[in-house]
């Protein structure tokens, strides 16, 4: 029992390895769904509730159809159970308009939460950078990044495109050793090669500035991203550690949409966008000169 109950941890263990390398090399696969900014810009307000009198009705219905018993009238308990009755009515009468109360002031929160949201889609259809931010946060479109340790600012400026800039973990984020199972079902740990562990922080760090990519696009009306990641680097002629560009992409939404990127190697598939990146398997990424918003090509 106890050999098996070994086997099962050590199976445990490598499972979890295996997934947390599948989900660190392949960020670029998933995305939120489009958001409609002209449509939620055109919406109408939430309908007002209508009072209801259900709890009042059924009340008075059970007094019209209360029909005293031989002993209530023998005994006088038919006024006393009319008198029940009575006050069922007006319980019902206030049930109804708590209820009504109730409806009404969740009336109000949607309503709020509507304006509030046609507000930032019109800001959103006008470029406004504060829209952009709001709905960046608030949507929290960039959230799953950020449980990596990646931060996620946009800027705007232009009505057609929109940057996007990572801030990246270092490769502390990959493992340091790999875990697989031997012949006999025990958990063996050997030193990653320092060439493997710097191909799986490339897909990485290639991975979240995709995803990135995409969910800008998901969410903004836009046709082009300027994305950038950045990551903490020796600045050799400072000596200080500084956020330095290591990977800066421009990506046309018409190129996004013809990739399958849930399928693509997040590193090769940057071959298909203007990129600027440096990056050896044994020595990492290197410095780079971001893209502005101003170096989209203009057709």
């Amino acid at each position: 029992m106890a050999k098996a109950d070994a086997q099962r941890r050590a199976q445990l263990e490598v499972r979890q390895y295996e997934n947390t390398i599948e989900l660190l090399t392949s960020l670029q696969r998933d995305c939120g769904d489009v958001v409609d900014w002209r449509a939620v810009a055109a919406s109408t307000a939430p309908d007002a509730p209508s009072r209801s009198d259900q709890h009042e009705r059924a009340a008075q219905e059970a007094l019209d159809a209360y029909q005293p018993g031989f002993f209530a009238r023998l005994f006088g308990g038919d006024k006393k159970r009319r008198d029940e009755l009575e006050i069922d009515i007006e319980l019902g009468r206030q049930m109804d308009k708590e209820a009504f109360d109730r409806a009404t002031a969740e009336h109000r929160r949607a309503v709020d939460e509507w304006r509030d949201e046609v507000a930032m889609a019109e800001g959103i259809l006008r470029t406004e950078a504060a829209a952009f931010g709001k709905a960046a946060q608030e949507l929290e479109r960039y959230h799953e990044l950020g449980e990596w340790g990646i931060q996620v600012s946009v800027t705007v400026g232009h009505a057609d495109r929109m940057g996007v800039t990572l801030t990246v973990p270092s490769d502390d984020v990959i493992p340091t050793h790999r875990k697989t199972l031997t012949a006999t079902g025990k958990l063996s740990e050997r030193a990653l090669p320092k060439g493997a562990r710097g191909e799986m922080y490339q897909d990485f760090v290639c991975g979240a500035v995709l995803r990135a990519v995409r969910e800008s696009l998901a969410l903004f009306p836009i046709d082009y991203v300027v994305a950038t990641a950045e990551a903490r680097m020796l600045n050799t002629a400072t000596g200080h550690l500084e956020d330095s560009p290591i990977v800066s992409i421009i990506c046309p939404r018409s190129t996004v949409d013809e990739l399958n990127l849930a399928e693509a190697d997040a590193s090769d598939a940057l071959a298909n966008f203007m990129c600027r990146m440096k990056f050896r398997k044994t020595k990492g990424f290197s410095p780079v000169d971001a893209y502005t918003l101003d170096d989209v090509p203009t057709e």
